[in-house]
């Protein structure tokens, strides 16, 4: 059993209202931190988009690899380049910006659950696992930079920043 189309269909407007999301909000930031995550996050969307649409089309061209871009890698390039002056400027006024966005990635990541359960077609859930575990990385990124943006000496202080501790800087 393959995944019905409803549900393909589903995933590629999921993954384009994330672009649109993420995409509006970057050019809606002076946060650098924050217009740079928001980038990298759109630029996953529209991959993820693009490997739904392939699945729907049951295209020659679909494969069940997934390029696999280390988030917090991109993350950590730019913070550590970024000087300590503008990292004091960097405010929590995208907090409501990285809230809805894990709204988006935990409904996301249930849809993709559901979608696993649909299948017994070994590409589809090899697909879906490497897409989930994106989101999963989405998800843990933003709570991330959430919590370093708003809170952020408690963040210093906490045991949780040890998931990003590079940016104890």
């Amino acid at each position: 059993m393959a995944i019905n189309s409803e549900s393909i269909k589903t995933a590629i407007e999921m993954e384009e209202k994330g672009y649109k999301y993420y995409s509006e909000n970057a050019k809606n930031t002076e946060n650098e931190i924050s217009r740079r995550v928001l980038e990298s996050l759109a630029e996953q969307e529209l991959d993820h988009r693009k490997r739904f649409k392939e699945l729907s089309a049951k295209s020659k061209e679909f494969s069940s690899e997934l390029e696999a871009e280390d988030f917090e890698e991109k993350i950590k390039e730019f913070f550590t380049a970024a000087g300590k002056e503008e990292k004091k400027s960097w405010k929590e006024e995208e907090k409501e910006v990285y809230e809805k966005a894990l709204e988006m990635e935990k409904k996301t990541y249930r849809l993709y659950s559901d979608m696993l359960d649909q299948t017994d077609d070994k590409n589809e859930k090899k697909l879906l696992k490497a897409i989930m575990n994106e989101e999963n990385q989405h998800e843990e990124s933003i709570q991330n930079i959430l919590y370093y943006l708003t809170d952020h000496d408690w963040w210093l202080a906490d045991e949780e920043s040890k998931t990003w501790n590079w940016m104890n800087i």
